[in-house]
């Protein structure tokens, strides 16, 4: 049962993700689908954030989140649902065998979310893009 969720998760990635980057280059912000509206984006791991060299030093272990503030560019009516993404990752340490990261949304307005990323242990992320849909009424 669990190598069939993960079959299914790994799936409904690629599916949203390829939904983002047709998306991305239809018109890259605003679209209208079927009574809905959809917006989307990607923002990239803040190097220049104060926590970020928590992320890549090394020296850091254990849990580490770096948030980064996404506003519309138009607010939607009523609160919108928001799924995320990665869409590129440069991780590692040649000495470590797994490395861990993870982005979600949190705080989900209707002019905005947080988006989150996070790693944990002994992980080393050096760069990361999550991309994110919006979808509202």
């Amino acid at each position: 049962m669990d190598t069939l969720l993960q079959i299914i998760g790994g799936i409904a990635v690629a599916a949203i993700t390829a939904m983002a980057a047709y998306l991305y280059h239809l018109d890259k912000k605003i679209t209208r689908m079927d009574n809905r509206w959809v917006r989307i984006g990607d923002v990239r791991f803040p190097k220049s954030h104060p926590k970020a060299h928590e992320f890549y030093g090394g020296k850091h272990k254990g849990r580490r989140e770096l948030s980064v503030d996404v506003k519309f560019d138009v607010p939607f009516p009523a609160q919108p649902k928001v799924i995320v993404s990665l869409q590129k990752i440069d991780l590692g340490d040649p000495r470590a065998n797994i490395h861990r990261i993870s982005v979600r949304a949190e705080d989900v307005r209707r002019d905005g979310f947080v988006l989150v990323f996070e790693t944990w242990e002994d992980s080393q992320v050096y760069d990361a893009v999550a991309s994110w849909i919006a979808v509202g009424e």
